[in-house]
């Protein structure tokens, strides 16, 4: 489960090396080798469908922050616990990716123990548990990893949270795939805290990653506690993305593994987790990997831009007198046909900035659609008010800078994933 996220792919490749034929369940189906389902959803007797002729299931399946239907209950819990009456039936071999931390650190980590004391209590025979700190890999990243990318992939300068004094113990997703497919051979059991032998600081991370990305790292800004809190309260209700208060809490605790847990690792499953910083000296950052994590935090800039120029512009429209009305309106127009195009145009800006923000998953579609409205703008409104060309701050001619714009916000837009 939770085949098709970011883990998903290295967990596959590294189980098809060990010579396993792997089924990834995900909520819609794409390739041959995958079935439509949502863990959530999946009560006992649904299961059975799925587990076939499996040796070994591993349970990738997580959120950082709930939506709708997939609360941190469903998802870490519920879900599981159904799939382990099957496998518990079957003599299923269970592996289970749960998450390093302590369950005060909110409900993410809290719920992910709650389903590992489960298996401990009721499969302990045949289960195994990992618990990884931070997993990363220069080959991609998602979730909270790309926010680590894209903090050390910032122009001009490192903003350095604090003093980036906060530990970890990062694992290469490569390492963590070798880890989990020999996990499934194996008969060992009960828990594994995963990370490279070595603490790091968040700031010897960075400047690490920095150093792969072939950017400058002179210069660092530290920013307060007190703004990287704020920024998680208006991550949590505002945004959609990786940076909440579980997130936040775990970085601050540091997120390192136990004495002796490396050796435990290298001595139980014949893996000894690299030092990411060995692993990102090897090589460097393509132009592409560069800019990707270079436009990070441009999306959320640009669509609190285009939202607030959208709607402010709609109101003003609205607001505009009958004096003002009166003195744009073309001589081919009555002062009322074209009061009602205003108010047509206005109410549309108005529109189209609420579906932007109330309409998630189609934010794509929204962008293109303001595309088109901004060139019928830029066409029609010279035909209407030929002055409005000659406008010596550019109101009208500023829309040609705003059509790469919406083009550019549209292919930042991730698709959604299914995990």
């Amino acid at each position: 489960m939770g085949g098709a996220g970011f883990l998903g792919g290295f967990v596959k490749k590294a189980l098809e090396d060990h010579g396993f034929s792997v089924r990834v369940l995900r909520r819609n189906a794409v390739n041959d080798d995958e079935v439509s389902g949502d863990v959530s959803q999946i009560h006992a007797c649904n299961w059975e469908r799925y587990l076939k002729d499996v040796h070994a299931v591993v349970n990738l399946s997580g959120i950082m922050r709930e939506t709708g239907i997939n609360t941190f209950e469903g998802v870490h819990v519920k879900g599981p616990s159904n799939l382990l009456n099957v496998c518990r039936a079957k003599n299923i071999r269970f592996v289970q990716v749960s998450a390093l931390g302590s369950p005060d650190d909110g409900p993410f980590v809290s719920s992910k123990h709650a389903f590992d004391d489960i298996l401990l209590t009721t499969y302990a025979e045949n289960s195994v548990i990992f618990r990884p700190s931070v997993v990363c890999s220069p080959k991609g990243a998602y979730g909270g990893t790309e926010l680590l990318r894209a903090l050390s992939a910032f122009p001009l300068f490192l903003p350095l949270p604090d003093r980036g004094q906060f530990l970890f113990q990062p694992i290469d997703a490569d390492d963590l795939g070798l880890i989990l497919a020999r996990a499934c051979l194996s008969d060992k059991t009960g828990v594994y805290e995963l990370g490279q032998k070595d603490p790091i600081t968040l700031k010897e991370y960075l400047l690490a990653w920095r150093k792969w990305m072939g950017l400058p790292s002179k210069m660092m800004l530290r920013v307060p506690q007190f703004l990287i809190s704020l920024s998680v309260f208006l991550s949590e209700y505002f945004l959609k993305g990786p940076l909440t208060r579980v997130v936040w809490a775990m970085l601050r605790r540091g997120n390192t593994v136990r004495d002796g847990g490396h050796e435990r690792v290298r001595r139980d499953f014949g893996v000894g987790i690299r030092d990411i910083r060995d692993t990102l000296k090897k090589g460097y950052a393509s132009e592409q990997e560069r800019t990707m994590s270079q436009l990070y935090f441009l999306r959320p800039a640009i669509f609190w831009s285009v939202f607030a120029l959208f709607l402010l512009s709609g109101i003003l429209g609205l607001g505009m007198t009958e004096q003002n009305l009166h003195a744009l309106s073309p001589r081919f127009l009555s002062d009322t046909m074209f009061s009602l195009l205003n108010t047509a145009c206005s109410s549309l800006d108005i529109l189209a900035s609420l579906c932007l923000l109330l309409f998630k998953r189609w934010r794509k579609q929204v962008y293109f659609g303001m595309f088109l409205m901004t060139l019928f703008y830029l066409f029609l409104v010279p035909i209407l008010v030929p002055d409005a060309l000659f406008d010596p701050y550019g109101g009208l001619l500023k829309n040609i800078c705003l059509l790469p714009l919406l083009a550019l916000a549209s292919v930042l837009e991730p698709l959604g994933r299914d995990k």
